[in-house]
């Protein structure tokens, strides 16, 4: 069956639940208090592939005091179940011929994690990622990334508003996803345009 139409997929609270809390707490952060900077610099150097996932582990192990088995399992963490009603919306629309790329600022632990888990993660063709392209949303150049191997979308959805403008600052049809109702009425009422 022909492709008829084409979604980008943030992944974090739009195709899954994340657990920040529990993945701090794995980790020891208190949570009256800002998680040091050195782990915040080394987990948005990750994001964007400045740093591998051996040195990734191997610094958090020494800035957490945790084995590097340790710091992978608290890092999962964040990663939790499919968003409840998102599995079935993405295979309904999927069969009838919508495909799926997910765009995210995401690393290859997560992805790893993300592609077991997730129970339509068969269904997305393909991805564009923070951590290949090396940079993060909203920045144009992982949007660019996206349309050079795929075009543009036709619908995008994202949870955050800023990498929503910045989607529209490239045309294109950008929705803050609320909610799996909202997803479904704003796909359908896009495939009815479409006929």
């Amino acid at each position: 069956m022909a492709a008829v139409m084409l979604i980008a997929l943030d992944i974090g609270n739009v195709c899954i639940q994340l657990h920040f809390a529990e993945s701090e707490a794995a980790f020891g952060f208190d949570p009256e208090h800002p998680i040091p900077e050195d782990v915040v610099d080394l987990c948005r150097d990750y994001a964007v592939g400045a740093v591998s996932t051996e040195q990734f582990l191997s610094e958090m192990s020494l800035l957490t005091n945790r084995t590097e088995k340790e710091v992978l399992e608290a890092w999962n963490m964040e990663i939790g179940a499919a968003i409840p009603g998102m599995t079935e919306a993405v295979r309904d629309f999927a069969a009838r011929g919508v495909e799926f790329v997910f765009l995210s600022d995401t690393n290859d632990l997560h992805m790893t994690k993300i592609r077991r888990s997730l129970p339509f993660a068969n269904l997305v063709k393909g991805a564009i990622l923070s951590q290949e392209v090396g940079v993060c949303k909203p920045d144009p150049e992982i949007y660019s990334a996206f349309e050079e191997k795929y075009g543009v979308p036709d619908l995008y959805f994202d949870d955050l508003e800023k990498n929503i403008a910045g989607a529209k600052k490239r045309n294109w049809n950008a929705v803050q996803f609320t909610g799996v109702s909202q997803f479904r009425e704003v796909v359908e009422q896009a495939l009815a345009q479409d006929h």
